[in-house]
């Protein structure tokens, strides 16, 4: 649910690994910046991608000193913060990871990524209120954040309000169709409602989603599917 930065630049190097990424092959996207550097591209967003997708493939002992190495040499550099947010944040070191975020909102208060980043951190703690508040305000700066819908959903769902929640998981997967946890989020919310469109949701998700970053997911997926198929009085 946390948020990190897009590519921007050094567009040859950073487009093939964001696309492996989105393919849940983070492993290969590593390896391609690794390369990169190696070949003495030292683009400030190029080195926070790749502490970024070190952290999604538990190499912590490797992210977080060139993120913070990062994020020192460079203090004005915002989307450093961010990403060293985040890997505080994972870590559980929520302290260390909200001074960041909010560094990011220093240099620039219009960032939805640290407002939405901020709304995991909250919601992490048991702050349901303040996890809307910031989401809420995240999607008013950003209303394309599909990863701010869904974080959204979640809030609302563990404060009660059920209707709200599925609301922003339609929207979450209306804005981008790779927002796979949202898409899990909805089948399972829809189960109980309408049994139809969540086996539609889920049947997507099992569908779409990468093996390689959803596998555990995807295996109750179609177990789900399974067991919703045998009791379907239809069949």
């Amino acid at each position: 649910m946390y948020q990190l930065g897009s590519p921007r630049s050094s567009f040859a190097y950073q487009k093939l690994p964001y696309a492996l990424h989105q393919l849940g092959r983070t492993a290969e996207a590593v390896r391609v910046l690794e390369e990169a550097v190696t070949r003495g591209v030292t683009d400030l967003s190029l080195l926070a991608l790749l502490g970024s997708y070190l952290m999604e493939v538990s190499d912590l002992p490797r992210a977080l000193p060139l993120l913070e190495g990062l994020a020192s040499d460079h203090p004005d550099f915002a989307e450093a913060h961010n990403t060293l947010g985040v890997a505080y944040a994972r870590m559980g070191r929520a302290e260390d990871a909200e001074r960041e975020f909010a560094r990011v909102l220093e240099l620039d208060r219009s960032s939805a990524s640290a407002l939405n980043n901020l709304g995991s951190l909250a919601l992490a703690r048991g702050d349901g209120a303040g996890a809307v508040r910031h989401l809420e305000r995240a999607l008013e700066l950003d209303p394309s954040s599909a990863s701010a819908s869904n974080g959204l959903g979640v809030a609302r769902a563990r404060s009660g309000d059920l209707d709200g929640a599925i609301a922003a998981w339609r929207r979450a997967v209306e804005l981008s169709p790779t927002q796979f946890d949202a898409m899990l989020n909805l089948a399972r919310a829809l189960s109980d409602r309408s049994r139809q469109e969540a086996i539609s949701y889920l049947e997507r998700f099992v569908r779409e989603a990468p093996e390689g970053r959803y596998r555990e997911d995807l295996q109750k997926a179609r177990g789900l599917l399974r067991e919703w198929r045998a009791n379907d009085p239809t069949n």
